[in-house]
């Protein structure tokens, strides 16, 4: 039986990821900053540690046997937070958390990636065109997938990068467009809004845990690889199918001024992880957006 490693089991893919893992036969251990029951898992499989702390999580990991490594965890995610310097954290994390593996017995290193790696672009965007992040989150997410990538090549152990476009979902952070949007509707707020010109990728969660599923259990199977849904989206459109199924009546877009490094096409091509993974989003927008409405309407604050 495999044992898999998670960090970042309280985020927002990683807190789905192991419910999702829980119904599979496989040993989960988790990295948590502080100890709590989490999920059923066993407390003997939650390491109570921070990332951070460099012998601490050598001494907790160095005793088990882990074959697979799921590399949530990020310091920083929020669009507020893209160029704070607590972003350079994050390579420590990767840093100490690689360290800290036994790599006699670690196969496979999954890492999330983000669609801020590739920067601005103007057209389709495949793997192997050149990344050239506008932030420092992107600038950060490009090293530490450098850095993991030349330990797993060094130990012979696949490595997988899935560079993520925006996901959504129940219980995603209320700060992002999507659950931003629904809850300033149902609390019969007026929302503050760009033009909408931006033309975006949106993947649901559940989507993205079921590839990372599969990627955990392909043999073989490594690279770098974006994980979006097959069709793309004008900001404009999203917000007003959001304020059709609120009924809500559209009046106007109140005015708010692009970021500097505003990124206003992002639109993957998903053909390599398609064929690849034999994987394909099955999610639509509009039935994700109804379960991520339901969702807000029962926890609204």
């Amino acid at each position: 039986m495999q044992n898999i490693l998670i960090t970042g089991a309280n985020g927002f893919v990683g807190k789905i990821l192991v419910k999702k893992l829980k119904k599979k036969k496989l040993n989960i251990f988790l990295v948590l900053r502080k100890k709590k029951n989490y999920l059923n898992i066993k407390n003997n499989q939650v390491i109570t540690c921070s990332l951070l702390d460099r012998d601490k999580i050598k001494n907790k990991l160095k005793k088990i046997k882990i074959h697979t490594v799921v590399h949530c965890a990020w310091q920083g995610v929020l669009g507020n937070q893209r160029n704070s310097r607590i972003q350079k954290q994050n390579i420590k994390i990767a840093d100490n958390l690689i360290n800290a593996l036994d790599k006699k017995y670690l196969k496979k290193f999954i890492g999330l990636g983000s669609q801020a790696e590739y920067g601005l672009k103007n057209k389709t965007i495949k793997e192997s065109d050149k990344t050239n992040p506008s932030t420092l989150y992107g600038k950060i997410k490009c090293s530490v997938r450098k850095n993991i990538n030349k330990f797993c090549s060094l130990n012979n152990i696949d490595f997988v990068w899935f560079r993520i476009f925006s996901s959504y979902g129940p219980n995603n952070d209320k700060k992002w467009l999507i659950p931003y949007l629904i809850l300033k509707l149902i609390n019969k707020k007026k929302p503050l809004l760009t033009p909408g010109e931006q033309i975006w990728n949106f993947i649901h969660v559940d989507d993205v845990c079921e590839a990372i599923t599969k990627g955990i259990y392909k043999k073989n199977f490594e690279g770098t690889y974006n994980l979006a849904h097959s069709k793309n989206y004008l900001i404009k459109d999203v917000i007003k199918k959001i304020y059709k199924k609120l009924n809500t009546k559209l009046v106007s877009f109140p005015k708010k001024k692009y970021r500097t490094d505003q990124v206003m096409k992002l639109m993957p091509d998903i053909t390599l992880i398609q064929k690849k993974l034999n994987w394909r989003p099955r999610i639509s927008l509009d039935i994700g957006l109804d379960q991520t409405i339901k969702h807000f309407k029962l926890f609204r604050n």
